[in-house]
């Protein structure tokens, strides 16, 4: 019997190294020839550090430290690729799911990726690979002086390879947000509680729903309902860049604690109370004009210079502080006129920039 024992041992080896070995193979042979294809494909540089294949739990290669584009503007930490094992021997290949473990991107990458997303139709094969889904986790935008994430994604494509719908959600949970594709425009929807968006460090959104449509020219929010700062902020924008950008739209501002907003935006306030108001807002920059490699700083500055607002306003129930109006009221000269502060129902006027 010790020689059936020898070869159930030796058995149990085998199998144990079978199991094993598709942990331990590479295919880094393969990175060149990937670099190239994917290089050419977007017209950047492409650097992969290493490919793996395995077995278990189910057949999936992993892909490590992929960067694009000569300052590296994409990268990615981790890729992960599940194939229908069945529909390797069909004419279109399936890929069940791609998964993506930590992606950054720079502003320049944001600008690109319309042109990675539609290449030459004349020059691109028709494709032998179909995904249908992907997911995306710990994920960055960096835009310069602002940051986006982390973030989470997860998109479910079509038997074309087209998106059905993609969800975003940060990993804190503040903020959700839905893409859904259709013909050639995009309906999203987004929402946020106790959100501070990446452009201010110091704006609180107590909640935020935002609805609007999409589109490669421009984009439209048809619904923008805001809590923050003890009022309520409601209106709609619109926003275009097929020649030059144009920005236009109104809002629809109530109860809103201004000496709060003053503390926000870094100001001594001297006036404190609720604000209603109704501003009414545009701006046209010139192709010329628009952002492309030029620093956030400098496109905000002409930005603001090409905003146009006009706001009536009131406030009620506040306090103009730094001038007593009524004891200045009573005096004949100047002197001691500052100083004090008056309590006002309501302060009213007309904002024009």
């Amino acid at each position: 019997m010790k020689w059936l024992k020898r070869i159930l041992i030796a058995l149990a080896l085998l199998l144990g190294l079978a199991l094993a070995l598709p942990f331990f193979i590479s295919l880094d042979d393969y990175i060149p020839q990937l670099e190239k294809a994917v290089s050419a494909r977007l017209n950047e540089p492409v650097s992969i550090a290493r490919i793996r294949f395995a077995a278990l739990p189910v057949p999936h290669v992993t892909i490590e430290g992929i960067t694009v584009g000569k300052s590296a503007d994409v990268k990615l930490g981790l890729v992960t690729v599940t194939p229908d094992i069945y529909s390797l021997w069909q004419p279109v290949r399936v890929i069940k799911r791609i998964e993506i473990d930590t992606l950054t991107l720079t502003r320049e990458a944001i600008n690109k990726i319309p042109v990675w997303l539609n290449p030459d139709d004349d020059k691109s094969p028709q494709p032998l690979v179909r995904v249908e889904r992907i997911q995306l986790t710990n994920a960055w935008v960096n835009f310069g002086q602002a940051n986006f994430g982390p973030f989470d994604a997860r998109a479910n494509l079509d038997s074309k390879g087209a998106a059905e719908d993609i969800t975003i959600t940060t990993q804190d949970g503040k903020l959700r947000a839905r893409i859904k594709p259709d013909q050639s425009k995009y309906l999203i929807e987004a929402s946020a509680k106790g959100w501070t968006p990446p452009i201010s460090s110091t704006l609180l959104f107590d909640e935020l729903t935002l609805k609007g449509v999409a589109t490669p020219d421009d984009f439209t929010l048809n619904q923008v309902s805001a809590k923050l700062y003890g009022g309520t902020l409601n209106g709609t924008a619109h926003a275009s860049w097929r020649q030059g950008l144009q920005l236009n739209g109104n809002l629809d501002i109530r109860h809103l604690q201004i000496q709060q907003v003053a503390a926000m935006l870094s100001l001594k306030s001297h006036v404190s109370g609720k604000l209603d108001a109704r501003p009414v807002f545009s701006a046209s920059l010139a192709s010329s004009d628009k952002q492309g490699d030029e620093h956030p700083a400098k496109f905000a500055d002409k930005f603001m210079a090409a905003l146009r607002l006009d706001m009536p306003f009131s406030i009620e129930n506040g306090v103009l502080r730094g001038v007593d109006i009524e004891q200045a009221a009573t005096r004949l000269s100047k002197h001691g006129t500052t100083g004090g502060e008056t309590r006002f129902e309501t302060l009213s006027g007309h904002l024009v920039l």
